[in-house]
């Protein structure tokens, strides 16, 4: 599934790095690099873990521009 891909911005919000987001989520720094760089799409299971791991709505990972929450974090 891709996105409007915001995962570089959101990570940095929350002060976290490559590195330290993909171990949380049990993943390979490639791997994850490539998800945030939307080269590869991003399963919607690890986009729940991405909002779990933040304590943001599922809404503001996936960057849907149709609620509140997305324009505070970056979406148009």
């Amino acid at each position: 599934m891709k996105y409007d891909n915001g995962l570089f911005h959101l990570r940095n919000v929350f002060g976290v790095s490559q590195r330290e987001m993909a171990y949380s989520l049990g993943l390979n720094v490639t791997v994850y690099a490539r998800y945030e760089r939307g080269d590869r799409d991003l399963p919607l299971s690890v986009a729940k873990d991405i909002a779990d791991k933040l304590h943001c709505p599922l809404c503001v990972v996936v960057n849907c521009r149709d609620c509140i929450f997305c324009g505070s974090f970056g979406g148009k």
